[in-house]
């Protein structure tokens, strides 16, 4: 290896045969934070490494920018179509892992058959199916030797915890490595990068902007999906970062991720309360606003009554969080589904302020 090679300090670690290991990636970051450019640069140097394949996979050569675009005006195409690329990564980890080819047909039938086909008229299912069977067959000399360990680099935003986490549970199910990795780049510098793009590729500017607010960091303290992160930074020596990121990939790999005990109970009330947390946050949000808005209308009204009103309306706000904890009020929708989450966010403090209305008469 020539001295530049970012792991020639790493050779000794990487000279034995052994049963293919894989990790999972997750890529995190705004939209022209450099997740699409530390890829390609990740894979360059990985292509000159005999033992560890890295497999990028973006979200982008599944769905189209032009599609993407709809999607906050039409929220529940959103959430299938992301299911159907969860489902496609899912059942890519799993064909990775499998070393002999009796039943491949049955098992991509079945794959197929999983998909939803609720956003068809958007983007058909068979569209993963396809794209999948093109990456396989672009990348078939790293899927057929099972002598290396691959890397699975998965190329979105992946701004809220949810979305990660659905990756993480991936590993967890198939004992693989898992890891995150955060292009942390300021929302000024990603639309500057944004303005320079070509139109066909350019994001609009309010979701970049819309983004940056909702992205929840990762917290390697709280979160068990988090414990293997790497924040990588807009500026510095790419040779500096590529070498930080093999330790970490590396670790993952040698450390997968356990699979649950055959009581799952602590393990899925655990996790109910994570999500449980993140929904009352997210309403939390949503009521700030509102109850903003609320006093705003209120401008004519005299200083006392206005005083009330506030006082009045932060109880309800109160009241409805401590009914969303304590599971009172049952949603439908998850923070996911932004548009019909806010929706019955709003409706469950009209519910209570209308309450409050009928015990004062």
């Amino acid at each position: 290896m020539g001295e530049g090679d970012p792991f020639s300090s790493c050779s000794e670690n990487h000279d034995k045969k052994r049963t293919r290991r894989l990790c999972l990636v997750t890529m995190i970051g705004l939209p022209c934070s450099g997740k699409t450019t530390l890829s390609k640069n990740l894979q360059l140097v990985y292509s000159r490494w005999n033992d560890i394949n890295l497999l990028p996979i973006s979200y982008d050569d599944f769905v189209p920018l032009e599609t993407q675009k709809t999607f906050p005006s039409r929220p529940l195409m959103a959430k299938c179509i992301r299911r159907n690329f969860v489902s496609t990564i899912n059942f890519m980890a799993k064909e990775l892992g499998i070393t002999e080819s009796h039943g491949k047909d049955f098992r991509w039938k079945s794959f197929s058959s999983s998909l939803s086909a609720d956003a068809d008229e958007f983007l058909p299912k068979e569209t993963f199916v396809f794209e999948l069977a093109n990456y396989f067959k672009r990348n078939e000399k790293y899927v057929g030797d099972h002598s290396t360990d691959i890397i699975i680099l998965i190329d979105d935003n992946n701004y809220y915890k949810s979305m990660r986490h659905e990756f993480f549970t991936i590993a967890r199910e198939q004992c693989m490595g898992f890891c995150l990795l955060y292009c942390h780049a300021p929302v000024d510098i990603c639309l500057q990068r944004n303005a320079k793009r070509e139109q066909a590729t350019r994001v609009p500017d309010s979701v970049i902007l819309d983004m940056d607010k909702k992205l929840e960091e990762p917290d390697l303290l709280k979160n068990e999906c988090d414990t293997y992160c790497l924040q990588v930074g807009y500026v510095g020596s790419r040779k500096s970062k590529i070498r930080v990121i093999h330790y970490v990939f590396t670790r993952a790999l040698e450390n997968p991720v356990s699979p649950l005990p055959l009581d799952r109970t602590e393990v899925i009330e655990k996790e109910r309360k994570i999500c449980s947390e993140n929904a009352v946050h997210q309403a939390d949000l949503i009521l700030r606003k509102w109850l903003h808005s609320e006093l705003i209308v209120s401008s004519t009204t005299s200083a006392k009554s206005k005083k009330q009103l506030s006082q009045e309306m932060v109880q309800m706000k109160r009241l409805t969080l401590e009914k969303l904890r304590s599971g009172e009020i049952v949603l439908r929708y998850g923070v996911e589904d932004e548009f019909e989450y806010r929706n019955e966010i709003l409706e469950a403090i009209k519910n209570i302020k209308l309450e409050k209305s009928n015990e004062s008469i």
